[in-house]
């Protein structure tokens, strides 16, 4: 029964796979078009330093300026990171611009002076750049987390904010208390991660069926009917078969299109595992709570005949 609720759980969730896949498209939106606004600033940067540099050849910029974009061109572009390394190496620069302009030796060592310190300027702003793009892409993926848990919520099992606290603060003390037993019995025996593994495997179950328990089924159903040894058991078989699907899916996905499009989907089908994960333990209480037989009512008070 935990198996089969979990598996229909997983598969019926399936149906928001677009939404943390929409978040982070956004993201990706957003921090392309910061990174791309920065790059077209740090352009223009350098082609009015570098015209600040060597005003009397103003008139030849756009010739110079096409030269070096050609020089870039035959750049071994296999190796993206190590053509842009070289593209913001000052020497490189340096070299095309005294060509191009016939500089002496000793203009091209001033020129290589001044460009050293624009480029050190561009950098950190390139680098700023980047910082930007996988923030807002790390913001999209946390978005799409929080976003998708509401509708998983919705398809299985709602709480309100009071449960969500007192959830929150279980799982802390639960993970606090078996994180501290798992590194003392490590510190203990070295070959102790073995049975801290075991442990916590074991642990699982159980902790997942309490908090639900707690939360959901306290003085509505038997302790013992929901936290047992063998749901225990069936909790974390179950949660372990849905993160396998969820895994052999985003391969499978990887492998009938290409990277980029593979690892996006199969995020999302993993982030709804998870979720799917999360919730399956009070899922379950719930599905068992809806099989009670309810209650007969009470009969009427007997008036007695005077």
């Amino acid at each position: 029964m935990i198996l089969l609720n979990s598996l229909k759980n997983f598969l019926k969730c399936l149906a928001y796979v677009l939404i943390p896949l929409g978040c982070l498209f956004l993201g990706l939106l957003f921090g392309a078009d910061s990174a791309f606004t920065i790059l077209s600033e740090q352009i223009t940067y350098i082609k009015t330093e570098v015209a600040r540099i060597i005003p009397e050849t103003a008139k030849d910029l756009d010739e110079l300026w096409g030269y070096v974009i050609a020089s870039a061109r035959e750049l071994s572009w296999k190796s993206p990171i190590g053509a842009i390394q070289t593209l913001l190496n000052g020497q490189w620069l340096t070299e095309k611009i005294s060509v191009f302009l016939g500089l002496t030796t000793e203009e091209a060592t001033k020129l290589f002076t001044e460009l050293e310190t624009i480029l050190t300027t561009v950098i950190a702003n390139l680098n700023l750049a980047v910082v930007i793009f996988f923030v807002w892409i790390i913001l999209s993926g946390i978005a799409g987390y929080f976003i998708t848990n509401l509708f998983v919520r919705r398809a299985t099992v709602r709480r309100g904010i009071w449960k969500f606290i007192v959830v929150s603060l279980l799982d802390s003390f639960f993970s606090a208390t078996i994180i501290a037993l798992s590194t003392y019995i490590l510190s203990l025996w070295s070959p102790g991660v073995l049975i801290s593994a075991t442990l916590s495997m074991a642990v699982f179950g159980f902790v997942s069926l309490l908090e639900a328990y707690l939360i959901h089924g306290r003085g509505k159903i038997p302790f013992v009917r929901v936290v047992n040894i063998q749901n225990c058991l069936l909790m974390y078989l179950s949660q372990i078969v849905i993160l396998i699907l969820a895994t052999l899916l985003a391969l499978l996905l990887l492998f009938a299109t290409n990277l980029l499009v593979g690892l996006a989907v199969g995020y999302s089908v993993i982030i709804i595992a998870f979720l799917v994960v999360n919730v399956n333990a009070e899922s379950y209480i719930v599905e068992q709570i809806k099989k009670l037989p309810e209650p007969s009512p009470e009969p009427p008070p007997q008036k007695i005949e005077e």
